[in-house]
């Protein structure tokens, strides 16, 4: 399936569950808006690290705002924003050795929109305020990207022994660095209720991108596979009340 395509069907799978819980009595008393924001550290995944876990040596901090609206008490939509920077260096890493040959490095910051669907677990209605709610989301992500990579400190040794990868640096040059990518956000995350308005949460977004130059290199370091990041995030999420129940909008 084509980005495109997955776009729209994204759009019409929420609208379908939107005008489905429409037709549904009201849930409980509270508005069916929630406001959040939180601090995050982004992880670079890609070729200029060795470990499967990310750059966790390079993570950098960031933030995030969001808008939730609950269609259900399991499903909500969510629309968020978030910035922030990532960065990778093979020299970072003693290991393989060939990486503090090489030398390569990139940094880039990073503004995000996404638009995602929520499932919660359990129904957070009839949980004790002691539960620890755990939930799941995805959707789709734009994310525009200031990409500036460094090839300065490539040494002779490595130039001498791997002749090809001047080759590849020339290809990398040509294919340029892209400054909008799309990604499929795809978060883990828990929440806490700890006042009748408050909840605290935590969560894991991983990033799953369709490109492999998000770090500028590709050819020049034998790339085989896509690059993606992924966010660790803390935050407060504010629950707005009222006494009209919860519905969806009305058009």
């Amino acid at each position: 399936m084509s980005f495109p395509n997955l776009i729209k069907f994204f759009f019409i799978g929420i609208c379908v569950l939107c005008f489905s819980f429409a037709k549904g009595q009201n849930f409980y008393s509270a508005s069916p808006w929630e406001l959040g924001a939180g601090g995050s550290g982004f992880i670079y995944l890609g070729d200029l690290t060795p470990n499967r876990i990310g750059a966790i040596e390079t993570i950098k901090p960031g933030g995030l705002l969001f808008v939730n609206y609950k269609l259900h008490p399991r499903w909500s939509v969510q629309a968020g924003a978030a910035v922030g920077s990532l960065k990778g260096d093979d020299a970072e890493y003693a290991k393989p050795t060939v990486r503090r040959e090489r030398n390569f490095a990139f940094t880039s910051s990073m503004t995000e929109a996404s638009l995602k669907l929520q499932y919660n677990l359990f129904n957070e209605f009839k949980a004790e305020s002691t539960t620890l709610l755990p939930y799941i989301s995805s959707g789709i992500a734009v994310n525009f990207l200031n990409i500036k990579k460094d090839f300065s400190r490539l040494t002779t040794k490595l130039i001498n022994e791997e002749p090809g990868i001047l080759t590849g640096l020339q290809l990398d040059s040509v294919h340029g660095t892209p400054n909008r990518i799309f990604t499929v956000p795809i978060t883990l995350g828990l929440r806490k209720a700890f006042s009748e308005r408050w909840d605290v949460f935590t969560e894991a977004n991983f990033r799953y991108s369709f490109t492999d130059y998000m770090d500028g290199f590709s050819k020049s370091v034998y790339g085989k596979a896509n690059d993606h990041f992924y966010s660790i995030n803390v935050g407060l999420v504010y629950k707005f009340t009222n006494s009209k129940g919860l519905g969806c909008p009305k058009f």
